[in-house]
């Protein structure tokens, strides 16, 4: 399965992007929803999971803009806010992880959706 990680923080995106391809996933990272829409459109992943408020482009906008060009593919909003969780639901999110996370919660959802 691959994944596309989505966040603006670069530890936090290197830290994930180290725990799910020690668990065997091919991952992809982006700092933006702008560069997760490139690297999506260049080669598509099975699971996207995005961080909600970034610098160009933020994560409902990103499920939006997939959602509306007809993209099928699963996507996880993480995030701390109680109001971008309501915009992920509302522009298409598959799931959410609310922050902070553990390595287990992440894990278990990416699981959930490989099986899908």
């Amino acid at each position: 399965m691959k994944i596309l990680l989505v966040d603006d923080e670069p530890m936090y995106l290197k830290s994930l992007e180290r725990l799910l391809s020690l668990c065997g996933y091919g991952v992809k990272t982006a700092r933006s929803g702008q560069e997760a829409l490139q690297s999506y459109q260049s080669d598509k992943a099975d699971l996207i999971i995005t961080d909600a408020c970034m610098e160009g482009g933020s994560g409902p906008e990103l499920i939006k803009h997939l959602r509306e060009s007809g993209q099928d593919v699963r996507i996880v909003l993480h995030t701390g806010c109680s109001l971008q969780e309501q915009y992920g639901i509302h522009a298409g999110a598959d799931g959410i992880i609310k922050k902070p996370s553990f390595v287990d919660q992440i894990r278990k959802i990416v699981e959930e959706f490989a099986v899908v």
